[in-house]
């Protein structure tokens, strides 16, 4: 089970404290807090499932699914430069 109110209380304290000192004083409650959103998120995902099975959890992670958007975009930019 995740724990949502350390979730969101490191969440406002980084939107106060929002500056390279602070994070690296509070690096593991970032890492802590990461785990527990992501636990979160496959809670509701696996909740999902139940009303859209057909539904799947991502295959890789946030940053892949970065690079992939950003790969598609300059691809695309690149063939409509071509064509005008």
């Amino acid at each position: 089970m995740n724990d949502r109110a350390f979730i969101l209380t490191f969440l406002r304290e980084l939107a106060a404290n929002n500056h390279k000192a602070w994070m690296d004083q509070h690096r593991a409650d970032y890492q802590q807090a990461r785990l527990d959103f992501i636990a979160l998120l496959r809670e509701l995902l696996g909740g999902l499932q139940q009303f859209e099975p057909e539904s799947r959890p991502p295959t890789c992670s946030t940053a892949c699914t970065r690079t992939t958007v950003r790969s598609a975009t300059r691809k695309s930019i690149s063939a409509t430069s071509a064509r005008g």
